[in-house]
């Protein structure tokens, strides 16, 4: 049970790695943005503020009572979370729209598609190839 539980506080700690890179990435493309005009980098960080707040949302429904006897549970929480990210995504997204005026739809989904794909992709990559070195 330890190692279970050992293993959960290890990839809670790994999704809590990628949030926070999500927040400095989202800073990071606003400040990029910002060499073009302040409304793109207004939209950049608001495409990056929607990704990372998916991201919280779903670290919200996942990082809960780990239950290894229960994983029908376990896996209602995963469908919950999603469908809950995808709803609040949904949401800001169309809240973004409606709201301002001269959307830059570039610089929010590229922002947005960034911060989202990015960290999952450097740190599956990292965490591979340090694996792969710790078996040989």
């Amino acid at each position: 049970m330890r190692a279970r539980n050992g293993r959960h506080m290890a990839e809670y700690q790994r999704a809590k790695r990628v949030v926070y890179t999500q927040i400095l990435l989202s800073g990071v493309l606003t400040i990029v943005f910002l060499l073009f005009d302040a409304s793109s980098a207004r939209d950049a960080l608001c495409g990056g503020v929607v990704a990372t707040t998916g991201s919280l949302i779903t670290l919200y429904f996942v990082s809960g009572q780990y239950q290894a006897a229960r994983p029908d549970a376990i896996v209602r929480r995963l469908y919950l979370g999603q469908l809950a990210r995808f709803s609040v995504i949904a949401g800001m997204f169309l809240a973004m729209m409606l709201m301002i005026d001269s959307l830059n739809p570039v610089a929010l989904l590229a922002t947005f598609f960034i911060v989202q794909v990015l960290p999952l992709v450097t740190f599956n990559f990292y965490d591979r190839k340090t694996s792969f070195a710790q078996r040989r």
